[in-house]
């Protein structure tokens, strides 16, 4: 986080703590100097509940304009925190990162009269890899509310490294998690692990060993995103020594308008040392192993800053290599990128449970590009919220049926 948000951020804690000593002003009375005589406060009440439950209605079916249409509309009725998160976490529903970790900021400062935003908030920096930003604003919040649930189990989850689990973490108007619908039972299936998308939309790579067993059994593999977008997945076939396979999704993901897969390959094996990021999805519950989820619940992936380990040829090879990145409890299969952004490779974990990278030269080809070595091989560093947005469309949640 940058000097000049953190300075922001206090400025609208400092501002609301203001407002939050004030008297409350009668809702009627603020009806009736803003819409004249005829304001009528129980319609009033009625029209602005209405119009979230739409919205939310409309955000739990995937459709996220109707729900930004509807949380607007409710906006213009009453200035609340609960409208102010809906429309945060439509924004991260339709992949936009930036702007809901943004608007968090305010709906976080602005309403402490719900210190749950904080939560949210917290929430967005940490699945951003901003994890200390993410425990100082929510350690304050807690200082301010020591006994606040949702402030809490945020810092459970956030000190564990573990995603949300079920409670009012998962329940509007907080929803630390996207929406999926029809959403796969938790008893019918569990997540396994992580995969890549393919520039293609439509195939994506994931470690062997975690779909193992449903594909000995013919169970069904599906392929879910950082939105909560579902696809049903079948196995094309192995990608050599790797350890991984390509699978074919039934359908494309429904990608934003705004949004692009054109992302680019490293074109050779990166740096021992250079800077690097890892995306991972972690696990739910402690009694989560290693090797599963534990749940078959959407969740947005994680970030997580670090370096390339040294090993291997710095030549553009598919040999893997050792990745010094501390990334979470759980499967591995998640996307890792350079500093400018590219894709360098998948993350894997080797027998001895040591964690490792198969470079993009593995699966230049699949991807969907020539050889990666045409590629330039000098970039700007990207930013690490825009390389987020990337990682939501493009690292997959890999779900099994039971």
């Amino acid at each position: 986080m940058t000097g000049a948000a953190a300075f922001c951020i206090s400025v609208l804690v400092a501002a609301s703590a203001v407002a939050a000593d004030e008297p409350a002003f009668s809702r009627e009375a603020q009806g009736r100097l803003l819409r004249g005589p005829a304001f009528d406060a129980a319609a009033d009440a009625e029209a602005f509940g209405r119009l979230v439950r739409e919205a939310e209605s409309h955000l739990a079916a995937g459709n996220t304009m109707a729900a930004q249409r509807a949380f607007d509309d409710a906006a213009l009725l009453r200035h609340t925190a609960e409208v102010e998160l809906g429309l945060v976490r439509t924004y991260m529903q339709a992949g936009g990162y930036r702007q809901a970790v943004a608007f968090a900021a305010h709906a976080a400062g602005a309403h402490r009269e719900y210190p749950g935003g904080m939560a949210l908030y917290a929430w967005l920096l940490k699945v951003g890899g901003q994890d200390v930003a993410a425990m100082h604003f929510l350690d304050e919040a807690i200082a301010r509310s020591p006994t606040h649930a949702a402030l809490l189990e945020a810092r459970g989850a956030l000190t564990a490294a573990r995603l949300p689990e079920a409670g009012v973490l998962l329940q509007a108007p907080l929803r630390l998690a996207p929406y999926e619908g029809p959403a796969v039972s938790a008893v019918e299936a569990q997540v396994v692990g992580s995969g890549v998308l393919m520039r293609d939309g439509r195939t994506a790579l994931v470690p062997a060993a975690a779909i193992a067993s449903a594909q000995s059994t013919g169970r069904r593999i599906w392929a879910r995103n950082g939105l909560g977008q579902r696809r049903q997945a079948t196995v094309l076939r192995p990608l050599g020594s790797t350890g991984l396979v390509l699978l074919q999704l039934d359908a494309a993901f429904e990608l934003p308008a705004e949004a692009s897969n054109d992302v680019q390959l490293t074109p050779r094996a990166p740096f021992a040392g250079s800077p690097s990021y890892a995306v991972e999805y972690g696990v739910h519950s402690s009694s989560a192993s290693a090797a599963t989820v534990g749940t078959a619940e959407p969740a947005w992936p994680l970030l997580k800053q670090g370096f390339f380990g040294r090993g291997g040829s710095a030549q553009l090879d598919a040999t893997a290599r050792p990745l010094a990145i501390e990334l979470p409890p759980g499967p591995r299969g998640g996307p890792v990128f350079d500093l400018a952004g590219r894709l360098a490779g998948v993350a894997v974990v080797s027998p001895e449970g040591v964690d490792q990278l198969i470079p993009a030269a593995a699966f230049a080809e699949v991807y969907g590009v020539g050889p990666a070595i045409e590629l330039p091989a000098a970039a700007a560093a990207m930013s690490m919220d825009l390389i987020y947005e990337r990682a939501l469309l493009m690292a997959l949640q890999i779900v099994v049926e039971r």
